[in-house]
C-alpha cells in the first residue's frame, strides 16, 4: 500500500510537470509576442511624435518664403547642394540640400497713414531688435528700416513711393537653412539669417533633407510641375515645396542593419530602420 501511494504521488508530480511545461510552452511565445508588440507600438508612437515635431518646424520655417500680401511682388528662393553652399562651413550638409529665401511675416501688423507718417503696432508678436521690415500695399512692396518701441508701436515717415494709406508691414529676414552637427552630436536643422551673427539650431535628429519646388508654370494658380533641379525659383510660380527627409526617432545600435535608399534627386541615402525613418512633407508656401 505504501509503495502504491508513493507511485501515485510520483505520477501526480510528473503530470504537474507536464502541465507546467505545456503552459510555459504556450505562455513564453505569448509573452514574447506581447513584448515585441509593445516595442512596435512604442516605435510607431516615437516615429509619429518626432515626425509631427519636424513637420511643425517645417511649417514654422518655410511657409513664409512664398508670396506675401496683396502686392504680388516677385521674390525668389534658392535651392542648392554641397558644391555651392553659401556659408563658410563646408563640413555641413552631409549629402543634403540647403534652401535660401526671404522669411517674411513672422510678425505682421496693419498700418495706416496719419500726418505724412505710417502708424501701427505689432500687438501679438515680439519683434525684438529687428530693424528691417517689408511694407506691402496692393500697388507695391518695399523694404524699410525702423525700430519699434518696447510695446511694438511704430511711427515712420511716409515713403514717397507709397500711394495707399493702409496696408501690411512685416518682419523680413534673408535666411539660409541647412544641416549641420547639433549640440547633441546628431545631424540637425540650422538657420542662419542676416539679422543674426550666430546660426540658430532649430531641431536635432535629421540625417538627410532635400527640397523640391512645386511650380505653376502656366499661370492658372495650380502646381503643374515638380522639379529636381537646383537653382533660383520665383515666388510668382512657387506654390509649395516637397520636403524629403530621413529622421531619427530612437537610439541607434551600431550593429543594426542599414537600408540604402535612393532619393527623388537620385542621391544615395543610408539609414537604420530600427531607429530612423523616411519622411515626406508637402508644404504650401505663402502668407497673405
Amino acid at each position: 500500500m505504501r509503495h502504491f501511494k508513493k507511485g501515485f504521488l510520483l505520477m501526480e508530480v510528473v503530470t504537474a510537470c507536464l502541465i507546467l511545461g505545456i503552459c510555459l510552452s504556450i505562455m513564453v511565445p505569448i509573452q514574447r509576442f506581447l513584448v515585441h508588440s509593445q516595442s512596435n507600438q512604442q516605435n510607431h508612437l516615437a516615429k509619429f511624435q518626432k515626425r509631427r515635431i519636424l513637420e511643425t518646424q517645417f511649417d514654422a520655417q518655410w511657409r513664409r518664403i512664398g508670396k506675401f500680401g496683396c502686392s504680388g511682388l516677385s521674390r525668389s528662393i534658392v535651392i542648392g547642394s554641397e558644391s555651392n553652399f553659401p556659408l563658410s562651413n563646408k563640413a555641413s550638409l552631409f549629402g543634403s540640400d540647403w534652401l535660401s529665401g526671404e522669411d517674411v511675416g513672422q510678425c505682421v501688423a496693419e498700418f495706416h497713414g496719419e500726418s505724412h507718417r505710417l502708424i501701427g503696432e505689432f500687438s501679438d508678436c515680439a519683434v525684438g531688435n529687428r530693424t528691417q521690415y517689408r511694407l506691402d500695399v496692393c500697388s507695391g512692396s518695399s523694404l524699410v528700416n525702423m525700430m519699434p518701441d518696447n510695446t511694438g508701436r511704430f511711427s515712420i515717415a511716409l515713403p514717397v513711393s507709397l500711394t495707399e494709406a493702409s496696408g501690411l508691414i512685416a518682419t523680413s529676414e534673408l535666411s539660409v537653412w541647412y544641416l549641420a552637427k547639433s549640440r547633441s552630436g546628431l545631424n540637425g536643422l540650422w538657420k542662419k539669417s542676416d539679422a543674426n551673427r550666430v546660426a540658430q539650431e532649430l531641431e536635432a535628429g535629421i540625417a538627410y533633407i532635400a527640397f523640391y519646388p512645386l511650380l505653376d508654370t502656366n499661370g492658372d494658380g495650380h502646381a503643374n510641375l515638380i522639379t529636381r533641379e537646383y537653382g533660383v525659383f520665383s515666388t510668382d510660380q512657387l506654390i509649395a515645396v516637397w520636403v524629403e527627409y530621413i529622421y531619427l526617432f530612437g537610439h541607434c545600435a551600431g550593429s543594426a542593419p542599414h537600408i540604402d535608399y535612393r532619393s527623388f534627386r537620385s542621391k544615395n541615402w543610408s539609414y537604420q530602420p530600427s531607429c530612423e525613418a523616411l519622411g515626406g512633407y508637402l508644404l504650401p508656401v505663402g502668407v497673405t
